[in-house]
């Protein structure tokens, strides 16, 4: 491949974490559209808030984790640090919140901002995809399934949560 041993080892430490973070985000997105809320501005918050706490929610695991395995607790100091600094999962985030500040400034409709973030999503996905198989010494053609296959994830998942504001309730 003709990345860096360093840039290589960063896509490594990061990429499965851009992909849940972006998989989740199609998830908030998906839900927030049709309608979308009457200022953009909402929309941007709500991504924020939606992926940090689930920023929040991951790195609580991993403490969870890593207490269990060393069998003593996290003294309550470090597990706010830890806590509160934003995770990769979040790193996806920056397409919606420049679009939606776009489109909150009159400079594209919000209409135009969602079916962008929905295309640059599913192009993170791509190109996450394609950069993790390759870094596993993975073929093109396994690289290029990859990619798509991921993609394909995000979109159905984007449809997904529309298709969940359509289904009729059933009452019990």
């Amino acid at each position: 491949m003709l990345l860096s041993k360093q840039a290589s080892d960063f896509l490594t430490r990061i990429s499965a974490k851009v992909i849940y973070g972006t998989i989740i985000l199609g998830a908030v997105i998906g839900s927030l559209s049709d309608p979308l809320p009457e200022r953009s501005i909402r929309v941007v918050v709500i991504v924020l808030l939606s992926l940090y706490l689930v920023s929040v929610a991951n790195a609580y695991a991993r403490i969870i984790d890593a207490d269990m395995a060393s069998k003593q607790a996290t003294p309550w100091g470090e597990k706010w640090r830890i806590l509160l600094r934003p995770g990769w999962v979040m790193a996806s985030t920056l397409v919606p919140v420049v679009l939606f500040t776009l489109a909150a400034f009159g400079l594209t409709s919000q209409t135009g901002a969602f079916r962008a973030t929905v295309y640059a999503l599913l192009f993170v996905l791509f190109f996450f995809g394609f950069i993790s198989r390759r870094l596993c010494n993975g073929g093109i053609l396994v690289s290029l399934f990859s990619g798509i296959a991921l993609s394909l994830l995000g979109y159905v998942v984007v449809q997904a949560k529309l298709w969940t504001k359509y289904m009729p309730v059933l009452e019990f």
